[in-house]
C-alpha cells in the first residue's frame, strides 16, 4: 500500500509530492492570489484511500524539508550585496 502525499512550500511559491516518504520534487509552482483546495481524483470503482491532514505523523519528514528550504534562503541572501542587518530582515 503506498503512501502518496502532497505539501506546499509557501516561501518557494511551490506544490510537490512524495511517494512512501521519498520526495518527488518540486510538480509545480503556483500563483499566490489563487486559492488552493485540496483535491482527490480516483480512477476505478471501489477504490479506497485514507486522508491524513495532520492528524497522524506524515510519511514524509516536513521538519527536514523545511529546515532545507530556509538554509537554502540564507545562502541565497549571503549572496545579496547588502549588508548584515539589512539581510537578516529579509530572510
Amino acid at each position: 500500500q503506498d503512501v502518496v502525499g502532497c505539501g506546499i512550500v509557501f516561501s518557494e511559491r511551490s506544490i510537490f509530492f512524495t511517494r512512501n516518504g521519498v520526495h518527488l520534487g518540486t510538480a509545480f509552482t503556483y500563483d499566490p492570489t489563487l486559492t488552493l483546495l485540496p483535491t482527490v481524483g480516483l480512477h476505478s470503482p471501489n477504490e479506497q484511500l485514507v486522508l491524513n491532514f495532520g492528524a497522524k505523523p506524515f510519511a514524509f519528514d516536513v521538519r527536514a524539508l523545511e529546515a532545507r528550504s530556509k538554509a537554502n534562503r540564507y545562502v541565497q541572501a549571503a549572496r545579496l550585496p547588502i549588508g548584515m542587518p539589512d539581510m537578516l530582515r529579509v530572510v
